[in-house]
């Protein structure tokens, strides 16, 4: 979405509106119920608030460490047998 955001020259406060445009209808309905417990707690609604939602819900902290890792030049296995015994799947 970035990367579309500055392709298009997209405003900040758009943002929010354009990304969710895109989500596929189970992740829209998980939106819809996020937005509203969101809005319930006066929080603001952004890119930037929806994005961080996404990322806890879609991408646990498992997958995040296994991907850094994987930046990092280690192999899959390798990260799979260094989180198994913490009892985290990637």
């Amino acid at each position: 979405m970035e990367k579309i955001f500055k392709a298009t020259s997209c405003p900040e406060d758009k943002k929010l509106v354009f990304a969710t445009y895109f989500l596929s209808r189970e992740v829209e309905l998980w939106w819809m119920g996020a937005q509203q417990m969101m809005e319930a707690r006066v929080e603001v609604l952004s890119w930037e608030s929806c994005k961080v939602r996404l990322l806890e819900k879609y991408f646990p902290d498992s997958a995040k460490f296994a991907r850094k890792l994987n930046f990092s030049g280690w192999s899959k296995k390798r990260c799979q047998r260094m989180l198994m015994p913490l009892g985290l799947n990637t």
